[in-house]
């Protein structure tokens, strides 16, 4: 079923993570506005606090989100978006506010804070895409395939 304009706005989590994974079996989604949430619990694991495959349409701004340094998590990541925005959140713990997991478009981030404490101000970014695809795994070989 298309789930389209969502809003996630004002949340207060407290000892729980806060965690987002969106990605349609198939199609797209699009318009989804994450603003203004808060937790107190890390993230950890692997990738990101926040994974969005194949939505136009990104809104993340105003977020504290902490991460758990020791896994080198981003903020957010990305795969076949577009017009996607990340602005002024703060990822405690986290090497990056966005990555970019290939074939975007429109993305820009700025005014996040991330890094351990102290934190710091990541330079503002811009790609107009489409950005490239992946290169495939170097340890996977034909043999493992």
């Amino acid at each position: 079923a298309p789930m389209d304009n969502i809003n996630i706005i004002g949340n207060r989590l407290h000892h729980k993570a806060f965690v987002m994974y969106v990605a349609p079996p198939k199609g797209t989604r699009s318009n989804y506005h994450v603003i203004g949430n808060v937790s107190d619990g890390g993230v950890s694991g692997f990738g990101s606090a926040m994974v969005f495959k194949d939505v136009h349409g990104i809104e993340i701004r105003n977020n504290n989100i902490p991460t758990q340094w020791s896994h080198h998590l981003t903020g957010v990541s990305v795969t076949r978006g577009a017009n996607v925005s990340v602005t002024n959140n703060i990822f405690r713990g986290a090497t990056g506010a966005l990555r970019d997991r290939g074939e975007n478009t429109e993305m820009a981030q700025s005014g996040n804070l991330v890094g351990p404490l102290p934190m710091s101000i990541q330079v503002r970014s811009y790609a107009a895409g489409p950005t490239p695809k992946p290169l495939p795994n170097p340890t996977t070989t034909s043999a493992a395939r």
